[in-house]
């Protein structure tokens, strides 16, 4: 799987929330998914990984099986490597 990174941001739900990273990002990993912009939203804990589709979302497009990928086991490690390499 390759991706690239496109832009990290880090955020926090109000004066209380839990923190997260925002990571837009390009994929370039098989057939389904080659050049899909693709956002994922991690929180710090283990299988806590979201990931959509953008032009999908632009389209309202937010069913699951429409656009549901494997953000903990698949995007999550690589995508936890490179907001720890932007940050370091």
């Amino acid at each position: 799987m390759k991706i690239k990174t496109r832009e990290v941001a880090y955020h926090r739900n109000g004066i209380g929330g839990d923190g997260f990273h925002v990571v837009r990002f390009t994929t370039t990993d098989d057939a389904d998914t080659r050049g899909r912009d693709m956002l994922a939203v991690l929180f710090d804990g283990p299988g806590e990984v979201a990931v959509l589709d953008i032009g999908l979302l632009a389209d309202g497009v937010i069913a699951f099986a429409q656009n549901s990928w494997r953000g903990a086991d698949y995007y999550g490690p690589a995508l936890r490597r490179a907001i720890k390499d932007l940050e370091a």
